[in-house]
């Protein structure tokens, strides 16, 4: 019995080490693709200051011939989806939507318009406005409201006839 119990151990060894064996292998295979293949690094790519690394000599001559580089032979097959952006109103392009007839200027001049709070303080004395007004409503606007919420309840205010103490 202890012999037949040793089989069945060492079997499911070797099961266990062949299973992992090819699990291994189908993550490490599958682990390239998934990361974009193995040279996914060339001369090109950068690794590390990218701001500084991108005005190195041969970033800059690089950079240029790709540039002033012809396009592919495919080119004729596709296209861009920002070019397409605004392709509904291609034929309204010309019709200037704002106040005044520049495109650059979108409303109207005016000189209040560059006035600023520290002028207004600081102007001349004769031009100052008090800027602490006290609030004022005229008499006829606060007339219904007196009458409404003042009138009717003033037996709420008045000292109890008894168990008053002064």
């Amino acid at each position: 019995a202890i012999l037949a119990q040793a089989e069945r151990t060492q079997t499911r060894r070797e099961r266990t080490q062949a299973g992992l064996q090819a699990h291994s292998h189908l993550t490490s295979a599958m682990a390239n693709t998934l990361r974009g293949g193995k040279n996914i690094y060339s001369n090109n790519s950068l690794q590390s200051n990218w701001f500084e690394e991108r005005l190195e000599p041969h970033h800059q001559t690089s950079a240029a011939n790709k540039g002033i580089q012809m396009p592919p032979g495919t080119v004729k097959t596709w296209s861009k989806m920002s070019e397409e952006v605004g392709a509904h109103s291609k034929d309204a392009a010309g019709v200037v939507a704002t106040h005044t007839s520049s495109w650059m200027q979108y409303q109207k001049s005016d000189t209040d318009m560059y006035r600023t709070t520290q002028g207004d303080a600081h102007c001349h004395p004769n031009q100052q406005v008090s800027v602490h007004v006290a609030p004022h409503k005229p008499e006829e606007m606060v007339q219904a409201y007196r009458e409404k919420w003042t009138n009717g309840d003033g037996h709420r205010f008045e000292k109890p006839k008894t168990g008053f103490q002064p």
